[in-house]
């Protein structure tokens, strides 16, 4: 019986860590983009206020789902997964991706942790946040001097990320003062201005 029980734990284990590998196995269909003119592009950006003034509109950039937080005893599994993923990715666009969600995730961490009470872990989790934005940078940087398609999609995932970074950290900062979360809004605004460069 010990040994059935061992059995199930081991594979529920294996089952845990696998499945989120499967996405990077599989083949990515990318559908075609329909272009707009330079004038559909401005009226998607502009909307009248209440005033009558034209005003820009934010793009809307809503933050992952972060899963468990470090707080839990069983986050190292997640952690180990992570690596992992980071590990058997090879395509440099994808890994750009995997280090924008990842930055994505880490700033919404440290959110959940600031409303538990837990300031220091969530600017721990800020700061990982803007250092997975700055790897992000980096890959795009290294594809951008390489002869390889350089996908410009990707430049304004990392401008969008890292505004939606600079606001909720700027929303952190100025409830916590912690400086850990203060420093981290520093590097949010420094892979902004960054990734501007890249245009």
């Amino acid at each position: 019986m010990n040994c059935i029980a061992k059995s199930i734990f081991t594979g529920a284990l294996i089952v845990t860590l696998i499945a989120p590998l499967a996405p990077v196995f599989a083949v990515s269909y990318q559908a075609p983009v329909a272009v707009s003119s330079p004038t559909e592009k401005i009226a998607e950006k502009v909307a009248p206020s209440a005033t009558g003034e034209v005003m820009m509109k934010k793009p809307e950039y809503p933050l992952p789902f972060p899963g468990i937080l470090p707080d839990h005893p069983l986050y190292f599994i997640k952690r180990f997964r992570d690596q992992m993923m980071e590990r058997l990715i090879v395509d440099p666009v994808s890994k750009a991706k995997f280090y924008i969600l990842m930055g994505d995730k880490h700033v919404e961490m440290a959110v959940l942790l600031e409303e538990k009470g837990n300031t220091v872990l969530a600017g721990t989790m800020a700061a990982k946040a803007e250092m997975y934005l700055g790897l992000a940078y980096e890959k795009l940087v290294s594809l951008k001097g390489s002869e390889k398609e350089f996908p410009g999609y990707m430049v304004e995932h990392l401008i969008n990320a890292a505004t939606k970074h600079g606001e909720v950290l700027t929303g952190l900062s100025d409830k916590t003062k912690d400086p850990g979360i203060t420093s981290a809004l520093g590097a949010a605004k420094n892979v902004l201005a960054q990734a501007n460069s890249l245009k």
